[in-house]
């Protein structure tokens, strides 16, 4: 008698399992199976939220692609950047791809816009649409629009820490707040490439503040700009127009940078000091004005 009861309890708990297993499955999982050939495909925010939950459960290689643009909140902001309504109940997000759950699939934007994103945790890195990419992952073809992600380091508009990720095509017009390593597209970069990308939001920082990224390392960068106001709460920190280079082997080629904020066609910190110059004319100055006309045929000309 006692061991039927026992095996009835256990029928009635590996149900209970299975039917939890299968409701997070169904629940809003998108169509397709994640492979590279057949990518989920997401059409609205609870399937992507899915697709950063499942990715960050360990199946960091899966891929998708976004078939809608996106809206996840509706934020105001003001001239500053700063959130107009503090305090209300938004839709916190989760980047996709963590410390030890680094995404390395391809993530497809196909021309469409995630606006209203809300992070904001200081206490923690690697944040952005994604946390922690890493080598073989591709991040493409998205524009990041109207959102706020605020994190301790590593914080970018599209990746907070990138390693040997491919990201291209891409855009931020989003407010990007941190410590270190805080930039429009990527925070912190080591390896891998940043092709066609642009930053028209607020960067703000510590250390290690760019417009496209905090700092990069061993990284191609190629056809890039920002035009967006980049700011550090202490004025002895490293702040720059696109970012901080970090040791040897990297290569830029056509990057501007904003001179209504940053003097001539130099990359300075807010102590007016030298990094970088365009003596290969790899950065190029150029105005508000100048850069918003980069728009037109350069990266975003596909986009909605």
């Amino acid at each position: 008698m006692e061991k039927k009861i026992l095996f009835r309890i256990l029928s009635v708990l590996c149900c209970l399992t299975i039917a939890t297993n299968l409701c997070y499955a169904q629940g809003d999982q998108p169509s397709g199976y994640g492979t590279e050939d057949n990518p989920y495909l997401i059409t609205n925010y609870d399937e992507l939220l899915w697709f950063a939950k499942y990715v960050n459960d360990g199946n960091n290689s899966a891929n998708a692609k976004l078939t809608n643009n996106i809206v996840v909140n509706t934020l105001e902001f003001d001239s500053n950047g700063e959130i107009v309504t503090k305090g209300k109940n938004y839709s916190e997000w989760i980047p996709i791809g963590t410390e030890t759950q680094m995404f390395k699939g391809t993530f497809d934007g196909a021309g469409y816009i995630i606006s209203g994103l809300y992070f904001n945790d200081d206490e923690v890195s690697n944040a952005g649409l994604f946390g922690k990419s890493t080598k073989n992952g591709s991040i493409k073809n998205v524009g990041v629009v109207d959102s706020y992600i605020k994190g301790k380091n590593h914080v970018g508009g599209i990746v907070g820490h990138n390693g040997n990720c491919t990201v291209s095509n891409v855009f931020s017009t989003s407010t990007v707040e941190g410590s270190e390593c805080v930039g429009g597209i990527v925070g912190y970069t080591e390896a891998g490439t940043i092709v066609n990308a642009y930053n028209m939001g607020a960067i703000k920082g510590i250390s290690w503040v760019g417009g496209i990224a905090g700092v990069i390392n061993s990284v191609t960068v190629k056809n890039v700009y920002s035009s967006g106001t980049v700011s550090s709460s202490q004025s002895n920190k490293i702040v720059r127009g696109l970012f901080e280079i970090n040791e040897n082997g990297n290569r830029v080629y056509n990057a501007f940078s904003n001179t209504d904020f940053f003097d001539g066609s130099v990359i300075k910190d807010n102590k007016g000091r030298t990094y970088y110059n365009d003596e290969d004319k790899k950065v190029i100055g150029k105005t508000t004005a100048e850069l918003a006309a980069l728009t037109i045929g350069f990266v975003g000309a596909d986009f909605p």
